[in-house]
């Protein structure tokens, strides 16, 4: 049994190949056999011959048992994705522990196998002062994800990195985007990179800006004008929302074109999240609130008169994926329009704890007259094998509303006059996990997890059966 077990953990999280893993997996088996014919059965005589040939046939039993309980584990993603399940775990297992490229290769690899190509949505939001772009926020139609530093995992970071001497400050907020467009690999956001410089090449800039208008039912939609542009923000707090589609994104942003605005970007807040939560799916009634309330946002926006730009910035980049917190840590941006402060509170984080982004609103009021809090949605912070780990679940409220608080006043004094400028676009032949692929993923993963235990149970009930027969007719 204990040669079972070892085996088939070590084939697992080692070596797949049982002849390359035996060594490691039988020497307790030898050792205990061996102190047990040593003061047990040596003394005896007479039984040595029938209890060395059992011993040897439920080993044989037990590695044969092994081999096929793991053949049995790998066969649901081989019929549904041409993958193997424990090199797909074992892989995953390196890089959740180790980090950096451990097993990186291995497991983009299995998922650009099933990846498909599609024109990915993106745009720039940029500030311009005489010293050049202080701040750009991008916004990828594009998933976060899956996990750890794979695909798009720590898309804020790697956009940042690679768009560093183009700006002086970096914020990457959340598109429209679900699972379905994870990028297959980390090559593939060099490609967005790409896009940002050229879209920040040709953005046309405009001193002039509408305040910050909300519209409410059932859900929030924001929008303020820059130039031409429309920005528009979507929160379904307090009320636990996973990921906005892309449909229901673009089809918001086209909305917000039919009523005046020249180009638009859609922003999923991201901000209220529980284990479970549901996305929204295009067609939904809270889809078509979705889209109805951009028209109505963006139609006041226009109509609230068009004033001179200030904008400051200010971030704390110290905190630590633990918490539930990116590198990027929390940004603010404050946009001043008139005698009217807006509040942009960007957290590199999945998601957060229902009621924190409401206490976070209620902290800073007073030093400005609107505010709405954003999670970048980075899935660098569901390293952790439970895969849940929202903003403010480890790292308590109370620091990390005094944090957002000084970074308020911060970006306040540092207010400045800017000219403001929106550009977006499509990335071609952008490879992602692709529609209804994450789904399937998670049906074979579900399903492999189910059967594990009965598959176990049943493995080791034929071993004892066969140990058991062998013993009465030996």
């Amino acid at each position: 049994s204990i040669l079972g077990l070892r085996q088939t953990i070590l084939a697992a999280i080692s070596n797949e190949n049982h002849l390359k893993s035996l060594p490691a997996s039988i020497n307790q088996t030898v050792f205990g056999f061996a102190a047990i014919y040593i003061t047990l059965i040596f003394p005896v005589k007479e039984s040595t011959l029938s209890i060395s040939l059992l011993s040897i046939l439920f080993v044989g039993i037990s590695l044969i048992t092994a081999i096929i309980f793991t053949e049995i584990v790998k066969n649901p993603l081989r019929k549904s994705f041409g993958g193997n399940s424990l090199a797909m775990i074992r892989y995953s297992l390196d890089h959740m522990t180790e980090g950096g490229s451990s097993g990186k290769k291995e497991v983009e690899d299995f998922f650009d196998s099933f990846s498909v190509p599609i024109s990915a949505h993106v745009g720039v939001l940029a500030f311009k002062n005489d010293g050049g772009i202080k701040a750009v926020m991008i916004i990828p139609s594009i998933h976060p994800g899956p996990f750890g530093d794979l695909g798009g995992s720590n898309l804020p970071t790697k956009l940042s990195n690679g768009l560093k001497d183009d700006a002086e400050h970096i914020l990457v907020a959340h598109g429209p985007s679900t699972h379905d467009l994870n990028p297959s690999r980390s090559e593939e956001c060099e490609k967005i990179v790409s896009k940002i410089r050229k879209l920040l090449s040709d953005v046309e800039y405009s001193s002039k800006s509408s305040r910050f208008i909300r519209c409410s039912n059932d859900v929030d939609v924001c929008a303020q004008v820059f130039g031409d542009s429309v920005l528009l923000i979507e929160t379904s707090a307090p009320n636990p929302t996973d990921d906005v589609d892309f449909p229901t994104g673009i089809g918001a942003m086209n909305n917000a074109k039919s009523c005046g605005a020249k180009d638009a970007l859609f922003i999923d807040a991201h901000n209220c999240g529980k284990s479970g939560s549901g996305l929204v799916q295009f067609c939904s009634p809270k889809s078509m609130r979705i889209m109805e309330l951009a028209k109505r946002a963006t139609t006041t926006a226009f109509e609230n008169g068009i004033s001179k730009v200030k904008m400051g910035y200010a971030s704390q980049q110290d905190l630590s994926i633990e918490n539930g917190i990116g590198a990027k840590g929390i940004q603010v941006m404050i946009v001043e329009v008139g005698n009217q402060k807006s509040a942009y509170i960007l957290y590199d984080g999945n998601n957060m704890i229902p009621g924190l982004r409401e206490e976070i609103m209620n902290e800073v009021k007073g030093l400005v007259d609107e505010v709405e809090v954003l999670t970048t949605d980075n899935h660098v912070v569901n390293i952790a094998l439970n895969g849940y780990n929202p903003v403010g679940l480890k790292m308590e409220g109370g620091k990390i509303k005094l944090i957002t608080k000084k970074l308020i006043k911060e970006a306040i004094a540092d207010l400045e006059e800017v000219q403001v400028g929106m550009k977006t676009g499509f990335i071609e032949d952008f490879k992602v996990f692709g529609a209804g692929n994450t789904i399937r993923l998670a049906t074979v993963v579900n399903s492999t997890v189910s059967m594990l235990g009965k598959s176990a149970a049943l493995s080791s009930m034929v071993a004892v059966l066969a140990c058991v027969l062998l013993s009465f007719m030996l």
